[in-house]
């Protein structure tokens, strides 16, 4: 990228600096050089028009051709015009390329008074160089002169005119190649400058993804500009910590499955290889009941694994929902199973409805996981439900009245796999608590565990839209 994009950038910069400079100095001297010429077809013409009255007059005396000679010869000496007279019939009768003749002795009374010749800028010193004969500027006009009171015609005079704009525009085509020159320079340097503008943060990008590459996923781009680079680099962090985070999940997961699974099958192929050596009929469906416990227990674990894998990397958009709507139907099916069990189900649920942006299943999940639970470890009494709202968040509170939590416990119980003294009698994967606590971190929330005096109460903090915030 070095030796392409870093050295086609300033080279670009060139040919587009060279191409406007060219394009600029062809529009200039060419409106100059127009400009000079029609200032010099302007003049001739006047001074013709006052040549020919004169002419008219002069010739209509039929002077002789010495008389003609003199007056063509002291037009040229005393005008930056140069004049020459024809015959009717196109035949020279003075001017330059005729030779010198005697003046006639009658002195001519006066001659015509020409305008001024256009004003032009000051002449630069270039002398007749090749470059001041190119742009040279030379007009030439021819007009008939007529008897001004028969109107036959006398004759043609024609005017020429070789202006110093020839000079003129050679300097300016000087000073034009100079600042081409310049803004050459000029460009090189801001195109260099450009490129490394463009080049550098581009490389920083390709170093840092050369190094996620190699496996350090914690690279990131620096952004040091507010540009659309600047923007790239953004993005692109964005989507490093995205795949840093899937990459962490997918080894979690994968460290999670080797250590939750290693347990039961560990049992599972105790118990059937004990039930393939056993032919004592009782011995023998003992050992397969066990193994078929073990099975439903990888089951589960395989399950919340998945669970676990997707409530971090959710694949649904977060829609708005009723919260009091979603515990009201939750709460009728663990009503069901309390009522069973001899246990008494409590639901407190607000009036009016609160409504949250989130992942509803995953509400759906995170309540069930607490109220089974509660369901699990509490042999007798009451179960509670219940919702209320805190300023912006909402407060989800299950409550028991079961063997509480053991003091040295409460710091570790939402880890994966973490079960208390006592829990693994109750059965599960060790992984509900964990799977609660994923959900209120996907939804920017807090779950708490705390023990009551009849036993134990968990929070889970979630933040709401109120509804006049809500648009359907």
């Amino acid at each position: 990228m070095k030796s392409t994009l870093g050295i086609q950038l300033p080279l670009s910069y060139l040919l587009i600096a060279l191409l406007t400079a060219v394009v600029l100095g062809m529009v200039l001297l060419g409106s100059l050089r127009w400009y000079y010429a029609d200032q010099q077809a302007r003049y001739l013409e006047q001074s013709g028009q006052v040549i020919t009255a004169n002419l008219s007059q002069f010739l209509a005396t039929k002077p002789t051709p010495q008389a003609v000679q003199s007056l063509v010869k002291r037009l040229n000496q005393e005008s930056p015009t140069k004049v020459r007279v024809f015959s009717p019939q196109n035949t020279l009768l003075a001017g330059l390329e005729t030779k010198q003749l005697l003046l006639e002795k009658r002195p001519l009374e006066s001659l015509p008074t020409l305008p001024p010749p256009p004003s032009f800028a000051p002449e630069f010193n270039s002398g007749d160089s090749g470059l001041a004969r190119l742009f040279a500027v030379s007009t030439l006009i021819m007009l008939s002169v007529n008897h001004p009171q028969t109107g036959q015609l006398l004759g043609f005079v024609e005017l020429s005119s070789n202006s110093n704009a020839g000079d003129i525009l050679a300097g300016i085509a000087v000073a034009w190649g100079v600042a081409t020159l310049l803004a050459l320079l000029v460009a090189a340097a801001a195109g260099a400058w450009m490129s490394r503008r463009i080049v550098h943060p581009m490389l920083g990008l390709s170093q840092v993804a050369r190094a996620m590459r190699q496996g350090d996923w914690a690279a990131r781009a620096k952004v040091q500009s507010n540009n659309e680079i600047g923007s790239l680099a953004e993005d692109f962090n964005r989507m490093a910590e995205q795949i840093e985070s899937t990459v962490q999940t997918l080894r979690r997961f994968v460290g999670d499955a080797a250590h939750g699974l290693q347990t039961p099958l560990t049992a599972l192929r105790s118990y059937l290889e004990l039930a393939s050596s056993e032919y004592h009929p009782p011995k023998h469906q003992e050992y397969l009941t066990q193994a078929e416990a073990q099975m439903q227990r990888l089951q589960i674990l395989v399950s919340d694994l998945l669970q676990l894998s997707k409530l971090e990397h959710p694949d649904t958009l977060p829609t708005l929902f009723d919260l009091v709507q979603t515990l009201g139907q939750e709460a009728e099916v663990y009503a069901s199973q309390a009522e069973q069990s001899g246990l008494r189900f409590v639901l407190g649920l607000p009036n009016q409805s609160l409504i949250l942006t989130g992942q509803e299943m995953q509400i759906r999940l995170a309540v069930r996981n607490l109220l089974e639970n509660a369901l699990k470890f509490t042999a007798n009494g009451t179960i509670c439900l219940s919702l209320e709202q805190q300023g912006q968040q909402a407060r989800v509170m299950v409550e028991d009245t079961g063997i509480g939590i053991p003091l040295e416990d409460l710091p570790n119980i939402f880890e994966r796999f973490y079960q208390g003294r006592g829990a693994g009698i109750y059965g599960g994967s060790g992984l509900g608590l964990a799977i609660v606590q994923a959900v209120a971190q996907t939804h920017r929330g807090l779950v708490t565990a705390e023990n009551t005096s009849d036993g134990a109460m968990f929070c889970l903090y979630l933040p709401l839209e109120l509804p006049n915030e809500v648009t359907r």
